[in-house]
């Protein structure tokens, strides 16, 4: 009996003493996991100040019209048009070079410290919401497999032959290749409109282009590329996360994110096109 009462308090205090290392184990292990997610989270923040900070080497590429233009007298649509091979070429060339064409959604996501910018990344832009980027475009897309962001002029779809019907702008809306920006209601120049006009031609055109495509519209493009502060302002305001400029560049910074500048490729092949991208 008097080994019973020994082997007990001795048992006892060995389970009690595997209670508390075991306690303190588990204790330490929360400790060290909870250490490890703040020194993730600095190392995050840091990253996107770093990210904020510095400016990358990303070119925009501004397009219009993709077609074979057949109106010899129609010299404004001569001037901003690339055919349809010369573009699909320039695609190519692209992706022979390395180039890794993104989205203006993960241009936002690396400055938000949420995905990293692979290699020569470089981003496809087309203004106004021309017919031809269904019928031209949009094919090539769909061949490479690459995005590209489409600014659409609200007020123009189904508006003339020349533009976007609405079903061609819900099925173009509905592949993951194409992001719907805005660009104004009714293309109009905000450095020389009234206050009103102003707020129509990015508040409205951003709630009619989310009404048609049934998705959040979070990019602009100034129409004729003139802004000002207050234009920004309003951009600011309406909740989009970006704009472009047609000033000329090929880096882009967070300082800057609702200017962004562009260069227009034209119709330039091989080696004189990859020159504009440097």
């Amino acid at each position: 009996m008097r080994r019973i009462f020994i082997i007990f308090p001795l048992a006892l205090s060995l389970i009690l003493g595997i209670f508390i290392i075991y306690f303190n184990f588990k204790n330490l292990n929360i400790f060290k996991k909870d250490q490890e997610n703040k020194i993730t989270f600095l190392e995050q923040q840091l990253d996107k100040n770093y990210r904020r900070n510095f400016p990358v080497h990303l070119p925009i590429l501004l397009y219009h019209y993709i077609e074979n233009v057949t109106d010899e007298r129609d010299t404004i649509r001569k001037s901003l048009n690339v055919s349809p091979f010369i573009f699909d070429s320039q695609i190519r060339l692209l992706l022979e070079k390395g180039f890794t064409i993104i989205t203006l959604k993960e241009l936002i996501n690396y400055y938000n410290g949420q995905s990293s910018l692979p290699d020569k990344p470089i981003i496809l832009s087309f203004d106004d919401g021309y017919r031809d980027f269904y019928t031209d475009v949009f094919p090539i897309l769909q061949k490479y497999h690459v995005p590209a962001v489409l600014y659409v002029t609200s007020g123009f779809v189904d508006l003339t032959h020349n533009y976007l019907t609405m079903s061609q702008l819900k099925t173009l809306a509905k592949s993951n290749l194409v992001e719907i920006g805005a660009h104004g209601v009714n293309h109009l120049n905000l450095n020389y409109s009234d206050p009103v006009s102003i707020n129509s031609e990015i508040f409205q055109s951003k709630a009619n282009l989310e009404q048609f495509i049934g998705k959040p519209v979070e990019h602009f493009a100034y129409p004729m590329g003139e802004y000002n502060q207050n234009v920004i302002n309003l951009i600011k305001k309406a909740g989009y996360l970006s704009a472009a400029t047609t000033d000329m560049g090929v880096t882009q910074s967070y300082g800057q994110i609702f200017e962004l500048t562009r260069i227009r490729p034209g119709s330039s092949q091989e080696e004189y096109f990859l020159s504009l991208l440097k």
